[in-house]
């Protein structure tokens, strides 16, 4: 009784249902494995960054890509993957949610790489 229910209200079949619900959480996985991403490249480029003051004492560089040109290069690298991530799942949810209105969507992948 409480299938048929369910199936009244979303107006979707059991299967297809199942099926939206497994792309839903495709493009969430998507969405997480580019936030975690993103986050690696942060975090390696502060790494990078902080890395010769650790090692070293010299303030000069005579290298052509420095080390704090990398970290910089990294860290707008994982800005832009996050920007990116977050556009093609709200992208891909609104194409989803096109096709089947009514369909509850949830926020947190993209408040979590926000």
């Amino acid at each position: 009784m409480a299938d048929h229910m369910n199936h009244e209200a979303s107006g979707l079949d059991r299967t297809t249902r199942l099926a939206f619900d497994r792309n839903c959480l495709a493009c969430q996985r998507t969405m997480l494995a580019w936030v975690r991403t993103g986050t690696a490249l942060i975090t390696f480029g502060f790494s990078f960054y902080s890395l010769p003051r650790i090692v070293t004492r010299e303030q000069t560089s005579t290298y052509f890509l420095g080390p704090h040109l990398l970290a910089l290069i990294m860290v707008v690298i994982g800005l832009v993957a996050l920007l990116l991530a977050t556009l093609e799942y709200r992208r891909n949810i609104r194409v989803l949610a096109a096709q089947y209105p009514g369909i509850q969507r949830s926020p947190l992948p993209a408040s979590v790489a926000f």
